[in-house]
């Protein structure tokens, strides 16, 4: 399938570039914690598009034992030192751990246990039996969901190196990210998974239960999945199916990616839908349920939408497989989204799927710090969301409504503004409350402030610096600044910081 043409180009400057994103060493033995970061500009400085991102390269290969639930496997990570000093340690996250007997409840909220576990408790692990580098083996340390790897030779700016983890890993049987049923196994923020370093240092969060807990770099992924013959296997990427030996190896290709997910079971049905622009949108599901033609049908309306108003979908292939999950509603992940079977079923499906499509751009191909400045993918998802559900001449008094009813809300509540992490929130009331309602409620006032051709316009050029690259929030709001020719910068201070919600109108 034909990708269209800018984004051939983009995949093809990745593939002539394709290495490690900037990083930078730490003289210290352990993971920095997140700060939160100024959400402020320091200045209003017009400034150019970044340079040609990097990425790192992938190539994994697991064998699971569907019937066990278990995965043993080898991972591959091809890394260029793209800091200004030496690099002497590397961390990874290694979210599976956030879900062993010892972790698992400070990973899900206390509403959530009887949906998570609605068997009873179990507990699933990644295990780490070996590291090397470049072949020579490789002192590492794994606590908790965070492994450190102390590189045996020093490895300085420009240089590569190739890690490779030796790994063995037990899917829980839970609905969560990463979790199996009696139908099904699936596997999202699976894999060891590099930390980011930045301007903060290693970012090394824990498993927070609310929100998205994740900050993580574009990559390129090269995966191949050993399951038994019977076992349809779905993915991340381009697939292709050998089957020897009574088993079946499904090699996925994905490129410029955060993270990479995949699903299988010996009882999916299929169904696909392929929209005027020509991306497949493939349906597997499990269990038997009206509407699954609507649903493919709404994706498609949803993913044409998204691609004319931000930019096409930079993808051939959308799937939508049917999981378990914490809540019903869904999880995206680049070319894949999981849906709850609950959700599937119910009318609230409309308001989930299309915001998991939406995800595929915000935080998908545009990067953020879902830990620390989560407003910047979900304000802008749920507002898109809002648009394209709601007549144009209807907009301002939904919205409208929707201010009045947050004031109510928020006066009960000790969260109000945008300026916090993940670690603040204890329910998911609260985190919808601000990151989702405030957030898009912030991105309806900009509307507003800039007209609707400034702000689309607006967003094109933060799509042109920023996809499949990490912004910041001082990014966003300078790009914002200089499309009204307008300093912003009091604008978002007040949205993001102030107790009491600004006026739309402001």
């Amino acid at each position: 399938m034909k990708l269209p043409l800018l984004h051939f180009i983009l995949c093809l400057a990745a593939l002539l570039t394709a290495c490690s994103p900037k990083t930078q060493s730490s003289s210290s033995t352990a993971p920095v914690q997140v700060i939160t970061v100024s959400a402020l500009p320091e200045s209003l400085t017009p400034i150019p598009t970044p340079a040609p991102p990097v990425y790192n390269d992938y190539t994994i290969n697991l064998d699971i034992n569907p019937s066990e639930r278990t995965v043993t496997g080898v991972e591959k990570i091809k890394y260029r030192n793209r800091a200004d000093q030496t690099l002497a340690t590397i961390y990874f996250n290694v979210y599976l751990n956030a879900f062993t007997e010892e972790n698992a409840k400070q990973s899900i909220l206390p509403a959530d246990e009887e949906k998570v576990y609605p068997s009873g408790y179990d507990y699933g692990e990644m295990m780490i039996d070996s590291v090397a580098v470049d072949n020579e083996d490789a002192r590492f340390a794994l606590t908790g969901t965070v492994l450190r790897v102390d590189l045996p030779e020093p490895l300085e700016p420009d240089d590569d190196a190739e890690i490779k983890l030796q790994l063995r890993a037990v899917i829980p049987k839970i609905n969560a990210r990463t979790g199996a049923n009696n139908f099904a196994l699936w596997c999202g923020n699976f894999l060891p998974a590099l930390a980011v370093y930045d301007s903060q240092g290693w970012h090394t969060s824990p498993y927070y239960p609310v929100g998205n807990p994740f900050y993580t770099r574009s990559a390129n992924y090269t995966v191949s999945i050993s399951a038994p013959f019977t076992f349809t296997v779905v993915g991340s990427g381009e697939p292709v199916v050998q089957e020897q030996s009574g088993r079946k190896s499904t090699v996925f290709t994905a490129k410029m990616e955060r993270d990479f997910a995949f699903a299988l079971s010996d009882c999916f049905q299929h169904e696909t839908f392929a929209t005027t622009a020509g991306v497949d949108i493939d349906l597997y599901t499990f269990t038997d349920f009206s509407g699954k033609s609507d649903l493919l049908a709404l994706a498609a309306d949803a993913l044409e939408y998204f691609s004319g108003k931000i930019s096409p979908y930079p993808y051939s292939h959308l799937t939508i497989v049917e999981t378990g999950l914490p809540y019903a509603g869904g999880m995206a992940y680049p070319e894949i989204i999981f849906m709850d079977s609950a959700c599937l079923q119910e009318a609230n499906a409309f308001q989930a799927l299309t915001y998991e499509i939406g995800r595929q751009w915000f935080y998908g191909v545009i990067g953020s710090n879902d830990v620390e400045n989560a407003w910047m993918s979900e304000g802008l998802i749920r507002f898109f969301q809002e648009r394209f559900a709601r007549p144009p001449e209807n907009l301002r008094a939904i919205m409208g409504q929707e201010y009045a009813d947050l004031q109510v809300t928020l006066r009960s509540m000790n969260l109000r503004g945008l300026d916090q992490d993940l670690s603040a929130y204890r329910s998911r009331r609260d985190y919808e409350s601000t990151q989702c309602a405030r957030g898009k409620l912030m991105f309806y006032a900009l509307f507003a402030k800039m007209g609707e051709d400034r702000f689309d316009g607006f967003i094109t050029e933060y799509y042109r610096k920023y996809s499949f690259r990490t912004a910041e929030p001082a990014d966003l709001i300078r790009i914002a600044s200089e499309t009204l020719e307008e300093d912003l910068t009091d604008f978002f201070h007040q949205w993001i910081t102030a107790s009491d919600l600004p006026s739309l109108d402001s």
